[in-house]
């Protein structure tokens, strides 16, 4: 299988939020790392909005293939990484977070089976 450059710096970017998320884990752990401030605070949004909701998103929209579609994986990943200088990233999260529901909801329309539903009753909550 050919990987698609185009989307590796979105893969790239999923995957440092994960290993910013574990760094942040393991400071609410205790273990004494070099941290910035607010890193520890940051450990759920860097997991849940940052490495998932870049990397689903991602997913489906390499699946589907429309071009609206990656706007969310591109959403999220700026979130967390403004995120860490400031608590404005979660409106990246928000917006992303908008996206990937319209994503589940196209999914829902086109493939109105109980997984898609269970999906985008996922991507609403």
């Amino acid at each position: 299988m050919k990987v698609q450059k185009r989307y590796l710096p979105l893969v790239a970017l999923s995957l440092f939020a994960l290993l910013f998320a574990l760094w942040a884990g393991l400071l609410r752990l205790g273990w004494s790392l070099p941290a910035f401030p607010g890193l520890a605070m940051a450990h759920g949004p860097l997991m849940v909005c940052g490495f998932l909701g870049t990397l689903i998103p991602l997913e489906r929209a390499v699946a589907i293939r429309r071009k609206w579609m990656f706007s969310a994986p591109a959403l999220s990943a700026l979130g967390w990484v403004l995120l860490l200088a400031s608590p404005a990233g979660t409106v990246l999260f928000t917006l992303g977070s908008l996206v990937t529901l319209a994503i589940l909801i196209f999914m829902l329309v086109r493939e109105p089976e109980i997984h898609t539903l269970v999906m985008a009753v996922g991507g609403l909550s």
